[in-house]
């Protein structure tokens, strides 16, 4: 790299107003969890023409829930935007516009890019230590900043790391691309199973539980940074094991009920480059970050994909082999032509920490399940041991997972080289952030949580028709005073309505 390429860093340019876009996924059920509004009432009145009965069952449903864990720290990438602006923090500031600069000017492997990645993130974790206001926060609001910064900086480096988005200057080294197209190909030759073939609860109230887990799983692809792509499968996971408490009760969570429902919703969703997907959040997401509940979880989309690339008619269920031969070939028969081998490559974006977001650089949601306690233990009585608890007729999820929860993300060991050293191929020169150098002023943020009436009322009804989907029995005024009872929060909503 060139004397020119590290000149002083340039001023940023200022962030317009953060907006929440509502997700691209397909309308099967509508529902997107919405913000919370400030200064939501929480008591409902009476309708004209309602009873008092029906006032006071709406009154008790309207009692707010309580969250599970309150001593959690919300994440808060506003605040974290706000707080990169501040003047102790202009060091670190400096070194993420340099580090993000400068990865845009070289191709680099995949191999490096995940060492890059890991080993900066590393190092400014460092950095935020040593000034304020990361300084004096406690270590879980420390540990929210830096998911916070891993956010950031994967936003801002999406076209250069995520292999269907790529822009023409960084070569694809990868097969994700390939595997993608294989995948969804046969995906669509299993476009007539139903849920007799895999044991899955059928029924209205089933029907409503499936569409929203496929929304949730679709929304994978509106995000760009590794941990909002996997609160989407974590979201989608949760809905799945509410469908399993409400049609077989809290304590039938096994690999049986689970991975099967999993596979379907797979197959029905069929969301675009799920591989590349995986293997982005594989390869930037905190290790810490995959282990536990989200690990397994990943471990087990893994797994569902395996299980479909496999996939033969003594895998399913209620089907001769005849039949399974006899609807692939009508599938194949239907199958659309290959598409062009010509691949749309984006335009290369600023690399400004501080430029205006785009669509999915918000982040995302998880959904609230606090009663479901049995998802947890599930996790501790399987971990490892999927495979022996999967039985017949779906014996072939056992063969996918034997050693999946031994694979995890290969991770380049960090070097006790200094971070002028470590960073030398990106010409970050840590002198920059000393005394003496120009100002780089920060613009001031706007909150990302202000939403419109008119979006929230807009939200408000799609997540009553969700409700309404999910629970066919109930009144939608009941729907929608247990919504409101819950802050809006359309788990927690899902979660009561599973108790009564």
């Amino acid at each position: 790299m060139d004397g020119t390429q590290s000149q002083q860093l340039a001023e940023p340019e200022p962030v317009d107003n953060l907006t929440t876009p509502a997700p691209r996924s397909r309308p099967l059920t509508p529902g997107a969890p919405p913000p919370n509004p400030p200064g939501l009432a929480q008591d409902t009145p009476d309708k004209p023409g309602e009873s008092s009965a029906s006032g006071a069952a709406r009154a008790e449903l309207a009692t707010p829930v309580a969250n599970a864990e309150p001593n959690e720290v919300p994440f808060n990438f506003a605040g974290f935007l706000k707080d990169l602006r501040a003047k102790s923090a202009e060091p670190v500031a400096k070194y993420l516009k340099s580090f993000l600069s400068n990865f845009a000017k070289k191709p680099f492997t995949v191999n490096e890019q995940v060492k890059l990645i890991h080993d900066f993130l590393e190092f400014i974790s460092g950095k935020m230590r040593q000034v304020e206001p990361w300084q004096s926060q406690p270590v879980p609001e420390f540990e929210n900043a830096l998911e916070a910064m891993e956010k950031l900086v994967m936003n801002r480096l999406y076209n250069y790391t995520f292999t269907p988005q790529l822009v023409p200057s960084q070569p694809i080294t990868t097969d994700d691309l390939e595997r993608d197209a294989v995948f969804a190909q046969r995906v669509r030759l299993f476009g007539w199973i139903r849920e007799r073939h895999l044991d899955v609860p059928e029924g209205d109230a089933s029907q409503g539980f499936l569409g929203f887990a496929e929304q949730e799983l679709l929304k994978i692809n509106h995000y760009k940074a590794p941990r909002d792509k996997m609160i989407c499968i974590l979201n989608c996971c949760k809905v799945i094991f509410g469908l399993i408490r409400h049609a077989h009760g809290a304590e039938a969570a096994s690999a049986d009920t689970f991975v099967p429902i999993l596979i379907f919703v797979v197959l029905q969703a069929n969301p675009e480059n799920l591989l590349s997907n995986i293997e982005y959040i594989n390869r930037f997401r905190s290790a810490s970050k995959l282990q536990g509940e989200a690990g397994y979880y990943l471990s087990s989309l893994s797994g569902a994909i395996s299980f479909i690339e496999t996939m033969d008619a003594s895998s399913l269920s209620n089907i001769s082999r005849e039949e399974f031969e006899r609807n692939v070939e009508d599938a194949i028969q239907e199958l659309p032509p290959s598409p062009s081998a010509t691949v749309s490559r984006p335009i290369a974006s600023e690399m400004s920490p501080f430029s205006a977001t785009t669509e999915g650089d918000e982040p995302a949601r998880p959904l609230s399940f606090p009663s479901l306690d049995n998802t947890r233990r599930f996790f501790q009585r399987t971990g490892t041991q999927v495979s022996d608890v999967v039985s017949r007729p779906l014996g072939a999820i056992g063969k996918i997972f034997d050693g999946i929860q031994k694979e995890t993300p290969e991770r380049r060991p960090s070097t006790p080289e200094s971070p002028s050293q470590r960073f030398a191929q990106l010409e970050i020169d840590e002198s920059r952030s000393r005394s003496g150098t120009p100002e780089v002023p920060i613009p001031d943020f706007q909150s990302t949580l202000e939403q419109s009436q008119e979006a929230f009322t807009q939200t408000r009804h799609a997540n009553v028709q969700t409700l309404h989907q999910m629970f066919p029995d109930l009144d939608e005024d009941i729907a929608e005073a247990v919504l409101e009872g819950c802050g809006d929060d359309l788990g927690l909503a899902i979660d009561r309505l599973l108790e009564m």
